[in-house]
């Protein structure tokens, strides 16, 4: 079976933002998934075994990883964990038939960022998806935001018609903005 792309029909979204990858050796889960997701707003890629899935990972963008806990070549949560040290921005969801207690201590364990059990409901499978992808953008935006603030705060301190500088405990002036240099005479 390997490795399955579900790209955009021609004419419908031209454009994705985020891509979903799915490992699991069951190929009817598979193509349930390729079904039932087909028109969400992302590109669906589905992998048969988790070695296909690092493979894919190694090669493409990836913004979450969806993996069947109980699979023949290694544990779901064993690949996301491979997933977070690799990749750590990528959401990492856990897929099991057997929601156990063990089961969510050892996704905890590897750092799943959530856990959905089979049989799964299709609504509220789309809409964890969905969620889970819109607050990793809210994240990236609050994040992107802080760091434009900063550079902005430090141009505004540069370009400064008051004289600003930072000293150090032992009294070496450690920045001064052009102001602060102009009256010290340099």
């Amino acid at each position: 079976m390997g490795t399955k792309v579900a790209r955009t029909v021609e004419g419908r979204r031209a454009f994705r933002a985020h891509t979903v990858l799915v490992a699991d050796d069951q190929p009817e889960i598979l193509s349930s998934l390729r079904r039932l997701l087909r028109d969400e707003p992302y590109d669906l890629v589905t992998c048969d075994s988790p070695t296909k899935a690092l493979e894919w990972l190694a090669e493409n963008p990836v913004d979450m990883v969806i993996a069947d806990e109980r699979m023949p070549e290694m544990r779901g949560s064993d690949l996301l964990e491979k997933v977070r040290e690799g990749w750590p921005r990528t959401i990492r969801v856990i897929l099991t038939g057997y929601p156990g207690s063990s089961t969510v201590a050892h996704g905890l364990e590897s750092g799943v960022s959530w856990l959905i059990s089979k049989p799964w409901n299709d609504d509220a499978l789309k809409i964890t998806i969905r969620q889970l992808l819109d607050e990793r953008d809210r994240r990236k935006k609050t994040v992107a935001a802080a760091q434009s603030r900063e550079v902005d705060s430090a141009d505004f301190c540069e370009q400064a018609a008051i004289p600003l500088c930072s000293i150090g405990a032992d009294g070496t002036i450690l920045w001064a903005n052009r102001a602060e240099l102009e009256l010290l005479g340099y």
